[in-house]
This record gives C-alpha cells, structure tokens and sequence, in this order.
C-alpha cells in the first residue's frame, strides 16, 4: 500500500501477515512453503515479487493440482522425486521463472547496473548521460502506478537534458 512506503519492510510485513493470513489461509498444510522474508522485505531485498494465485490454491484445495517437492531426474514416462517417490507423467512442465539481466545488451557501460544486472537507480538519469531506466525496480506501490510516475520525471529531466 502506498501509505505503507516510509515505514520499514519488516514493519510493514508484521502488520500485514494477519491479513493475508485470513485471506489466504494457511498454504503451508497444502504442502507449499513459506518464504523466508515478508512479500515487502522480498521487493526491497531481492529485487522479487511475490505472488499467491489464489485461484491455484483453490485448485490445489479441491485436488486437481498436486504439490510435489523437488525432482530428482527424469525417466523415459515420468519423474522420481527428490523424495525417491516415482510417477509416470504425459507431460512435464517447467516453471523456471526468469532473471531479468541487462549486461548482455550493455557490456560497455560502467557504473549502471549491480551485479545481477539491474539498474542501480530507475526513474531518474543514470552515470550514462542521456541514459535512463524506467520500471526496471520492484516496487511495493504497484509497478504501472510507479512507472507512470518515472515516466514523467524522466520526460522532464529529458527535457532539460537537451537543452545543455
């Protein structure tokens, strides 16, 4: 929430996790696993949005999709579990998720991106002159609500920016 921004993630976090308690439910007895940290301490942390498909979880209440842990390899029908359970499957699909990584497209330029590859500063001008990001950070507040809001500084920085 936006009236949440200038309070610290932990905070917001511990005042929010009744709520999504109550929501939610606890997904844990559903075999899924909790995180580590808070879904605001992970967008300032990690750089990482965290996401509950409340229409999966109630696929995986009525059993129509089944949690299992982490594979351990593939067989010629099917996959054997980290936990040595085996089951024959038509199809397997990977969820690998995705790292979004700007070095490859930039090679060249320093002092503009940390060590994963993401802009070390969004909405604003960078040590590149003339270059700028927008929308490349997470953001607790909503992601289109915040690149609006970069969009303009940028227009107006822009602005100036060819003026000199």
């Amino acid at each position: 929430m936006i009236l949440y921004r200038r309070l610290p993630a932990r905070l917001v976090d511990a005042i929010n996790a009744p709520v999504l308690r109550l929501a939610i439910g606890n997904f844990e007895k559903l075999g899924l696993r909790r995180a580590a940290k808070g879904p605001r301490q992970m967008v300032e942390e990690d750089g990482r949005v965290p996401l509950i498909d409340v229409g999966t979880l109630a696929k995986i209440r009525d059993g129509s999709i089944k949690v299992r842990g982490g594979i351990d390899y593939f067989t010629p029908d099917g996959v054997v579990f980290a936990d040595a359970a085996g089951e024959k499957f038509d199809a397997v699909i990977l969820a690998t998720g995705f790292r979004p990584d700007l070095r490859p497209i930039m090679p060249d330029v320093e002092g503009i991106l940390d060590k994963h590859g993401m802009p070390l500063v969004t909405g604003r001008a960078t040590a590149a002159p003339g270059l700028y990001f927008c929308g490349q950070i997470t953001v607790p507040t909503g992601q289109l609500r915040e690149i609006g809001i970069e969009a303009q500084r940028i227009a107006d920085d822009a602005k100036r920016f060819a003026r000199t």
